[in-house]
């Protein structure tokens, strides 16, 4: 345990949150500072194991203390921080939910090697929202290294994935229960995306390959008004097609997904927020985008070569 690396300590409103690097891992505690700056040893191999319950009971469910080890790349760079935990509805993404704070997040980038091309894809959209949404340095890395992407270069998904956790961390911290609005901004290209995934059953879109194309559905809409240049949207575009993300879609029909999108559970007084940039690295949530608007740049994302994603790993 002494190659325990301490790199950093932020005090969240539920508990401090450490990262730390073990070797290639990156960890996430969470607790007082006194939980996690002695590591604990191992119990000796000779101890016997505690006798497991096979009588649960709803206290200790709800008392219960997860610890995560996240082997995707989405999650090591976002499901696995923040304490979201919901399950998805027919009528919307993640609708019935709740927040619990993990106990510890255990990531080890190493487990990125054996992950499938796909899902391997879909994690890096959330990389590329979190550079495109609060970090323009961790963007213009991502433009420069897209042949390490690919590859998978060990030493950038540990950097990235660090950053990322970090950057989340920042915005939870502030906002744990999306309460002042700030923790939205996290949904960059997640309002058109969760539509895509709704409509396709979840069946259909990897969460990173719908948000994508929501990224570029929201790119488009900071351009059409008047947020940000052209040349913003472009950036991204170029970058989400670069590490082979879909930015158009062919199915469902761009109505459809109005009609979602008219439902969507972070809607206010009847507005439907998006998350839209006035320049790489500065996001802010928009409710008064209009209708026509939205409906304008679905039809203009609609169809084409790089719209319909492969069938779902496993199928």
């Amino acid at each position: 345990m002494n190659s325990i690396q301490r790199r950093g300590l932020v005090n969240a409103s539920v508990a401090a949150v450490a990262t730390f690097a073990i070797g290639s891992a990156v960890v996430f505690a969470a607790g007082g500072p006194e939980d996690v700056a002695t590591p604990t040893p191992s119990a000796s191999p000779s101890a016997s194991p505690p006798t497991p319950s096979c009588t649960p009971t709803w206290d200790v469910v709800r008392s219960a203390n997860p610890a995560e080890v996240p082997t995707t790349l989405l999650a090591q760079v976002d499901a696995s921080v923040g304490g979201k935990v919901a399950i998805n509805h027919a009528r919307a993404k993640n609708l019935i939910g709740a927040f619990h704070q993990p106990r510890l997040v255990l990531i080890d980038p190493e487990t990125l090697g054996t992950l499938p091309e796909r899902e391997y894809r879909s994690g890096l959209a959330e990389v590329i929202k979190t550079g495109a949404a609060l970090n323009a340095d961790l963007f213009g890395i991502l433009e420069t290294s897209i042949d390490a992407l690919r590859r998978r270069d060990a030493a950038l998904l540990e950097s990235v994935v660090a950053t990322c956790c970090a950057e989340k961390t920042t915005i939870v911290e502030q906002d744990e229960r999306e309460e002042s609005g700030l923790r939205m901004i996290l949904n960059y290209g997640h309002t058109v995306g969760h539509a895509l995934e709704a409509l396709g059953g979840y069946q259909t879109w990897l969460h990173g390959e719908a948000v994508a194309v929501g990224m570029a559905a929201a790119a488009r809409l900071a351009t059409r008004l008047g947020l940000t240049d052209a040349r913003t949207a472009e950036r991204q575009l170029a970058l989400l097609g670069a590490v082979g993300l879909p930015t158009r879609f062919e199915t469902p029909s761009p109505g459809e997904v109005a009609e979602v999108l008219r439902r969507d559970k972070k809607a206010r007084d009847g507005r439907v927020p998006f998350v839209l940039l006035k320049a790489l690295g500065r996001a802010e949530v928009c409710f008064d985008v209009p209708s026509e608007v939205v409906r304008e740049v679905l039809d203009a994302i609609h169809g084409g070569s790089t719209s319909r994603p492969g069938p779902m790993p496993g199928q």
